[in-house]
């Protein structure tokens, strides 16, 4: 949940617990969340108890529904249809999608700075298991500097000479 929706719906920061796990995902960084908030979502007849992550960034969106309420309500989504089937009762209920309010996020999305973007990387396709067994910079495609925990020959780990 955004903050601006997490404050128009009358919360404070008081209101939230403390969440010890980042996002991944925002800008293509962790994003710690300012807390999480339990709230009863109600679609059509169904009622279900939903965590909220919040988060201070700035969307076009009000909240994102996520995979764990997907699964409580046993939703089927279509993006394409702008659609959500779910069973009720002795049938099934749908949500629809509203065309001119996707077409506005839509737009305002387009003019979010990109900085703010998620970016993703296209790593060629590789052969998966060439590497097993082989020594870490024998796989790296960059210098790598060994650094030993506790002056220890068995306990280490790998660093780019890249890094600062």
């Amino acid at each position: 949940m955004y903050y601006k929706t997490f404050t128009k719906l009358g919360f404070s920061e008081s209101d939230l617990s403390p969440t010890p796990y980042p996002l991944f995902g925002f800008n293509a960084n962790p994003k710690y969340p300012l807390g999480k908030v339990t709230l009863l979502v109600q679609a059509s007849s169904r009622t279900v108890d939903v965590e909220f992550l919040v988060v201070k960034l700035p969307s076009p969106y009000n909240l994102i529904m996520g995979r764990s309420w997907l699964h409580d309500m046993q939703a089927m989504p279509s993006a394409y249809h702008q659609l959500l089937h779910f069973p009720i009762e002795h049938e099934i209920d749908q949500i629809r999608g509203f065309q001119k309010s996707t077409q506005a996020c839509y737009l305002l999305a387009e003019k979010i700075p990109k900085e703010l973007q998620v970016n993703s990387i296209e790593v060629p396709d590789q052969e998966s298991l060439d590497d097993v067994g082989r020594l870490p910079n024998e796989k790296a495609t960059e210098g790598l500097d060994r650094v030993e925990i506790d002056g220890s020959p068995g306990k280490f780990f790998m660093v780019g000479t890249s890094l600062n």
